[in-house]
């Protein structure tokens, strides 16, 4: 027996809709209603989008931790992921205002293989010293080889998109180190 597991963020709509049913009043969807129809539905614990498909796929993340995102992109665009420890490192344009730098994400970078190839040479080059290792294959995907294991909680880009990021800087026990890479890394870019 085939079996599909379907993902659908939002499927019941916005919270505000949910709340308001004379606005989904005659709304028909027959194809989903058909898809769905021979369904079950499973409940997940988990809260995210990447802690939600590790729970379906059965990773185990550890209590606090973040979901190995980076390791499985990594592998799925590269295939060289092995057993090392990565961060993604994607490039985001940040917008300074009066009260907060916000996160514009980077959707809108146009930053061409050469210029990634560049910036990823130049990172390698100040942060060789940390053996760090920093890939950077096209402009909205980068990844970061560690030689330890970071001890720190990061947000996923989705969710610092629209926000200010002193609300989603990294957080435990490395955090320090890694608010001073950022920095770095700002100049370095700069």
């Amino acid at each position: 027996m085939v079996q599909l597991s379907l993902v659908i963020p939002g499927l019941h709509g916005p919270a505000a809709l949910r709340r308001q049913p004379a606005a989904r009043q005659g709304l028909r969807l027959p194809a989903l209603e058909q898809l769905l129809s021979g369904a079950t539905r499973q409940h997940v614990a988990a809260h995210g989008m990447e802690a939600v498909l590790c729970e379906l796929f059965g990773i185990a993340l550890p209590p606090g931790g973040d979901a190995p995102v980076a390791a499985v992109t990594r592998q799925w665009e590269a295939g060289d992921a092995g057993n090392d420890w990565w961060l993604r490192a994607d490039p985001v344009y940040l917008l300074a205002d009066r009260d907060r730098i916000g996160m514009l994400g980077n959707e809108a970078l146009t930053v061409s293989e050469e210029e990634c190839d560049q910036f990823a040479a130049e990172l390698n080059a100040h942060f060789a010293a940390d053996g760090w290792d920093l890939r950077a294959p096209n402009a909205r995907r980068w990844y970061l080889r560690l030689d330890d294991v970071p001890r720190l909680q990061t947000s996923p880009l989705p969710a610092a998109v629209g926000r200010d990021v002193l609300h989603h800087m990294p957080e435990g026990d490395d955090a320090p180190r890694w608010r001073s890479v950022l920095n770095e890394t700002q100049m370095v870019l700069h």
